[in-house]
């Protein structure tokens, strides 16, 4: 198993260090650098020679920020009803169990490194929207729907801030290692 280190400025930090992650983003394909954002507005750049490794970096940094999924206790976390391996559906950003009538809108979690839709429940839809269009405005790329959810989340700071403590919640293990089979 390799381990490798963060540098940032001219400190190396173990990789398993950034707990507060919100976002992470390839920056440059050509020049293999990986910007990651932090909570507290920091952002630190990892670059490579290979942008193979690049993408594993990246990669293994999603595989760490996904929630673990919850026991259930066979009930549905919203509407308390009974739940088989069948109906049960977890919440890919909180990590619940729901049965499929309470958790059936799916989306792509690409800021957790999904790439395909993912279930989510009622209850962290508009987490996910907010969190979607604050990563458009910050890139430039608003429309309609991010203006309509970014004013709402702007005059509730405590909304706005959620999806981040989740997150933060979430990322109490980080563990940045390729493992390579030989």
């Amino acid at each position: 198993m390799h381990q490798g280190n963060l540098l940032y400025s001219t400190h190396s930090l173990p990789l398993s260090n950034p707990n507060s992650c919100i976002k992470f983003t390839i920056l440059s394909p050509i020049s293999c650098t990986l910007q990651i954002f932090f909570q507290n507005g920091e952002i630190w750049t990892l670059s490579h020679n290979s942008f193979s490794t690049l993408l594993e970096f990246k990669k293994l940094l999603a595989i760490s920020m996904r929630p673990q999924f919850k026991p259930t206790n066979d009930l549905c976390k919203k509407c308390s009803s009974r739940i088989t391996r069948k109906t049960l559906q977890y919440c890919y950003l909180c990590g619940y169990g729901f049965c499929k009538t309470c958790s059936n809108i799916y989306t792509q979690l690409d800021f957790l490194g999904h790439i395909k839709d993912c279930p989510i429940c009622e209850g962290c839809k508009d987490k996910v929207i907010q969190l979607k269009c604050e990563i458009r405005e910050y890139y430039g790329e608003t429309n309609a729907l991010c203006r309509g959810h970014t004013n709402k989340f702007r005059s509730m700071a405590e909304d706005r801030n959620s999806l981040r403590d989740l997150l933060k919640a979430r990322s109490h293990e980080w563990v940045f290692s390729c493992r390579t089979d030989s």
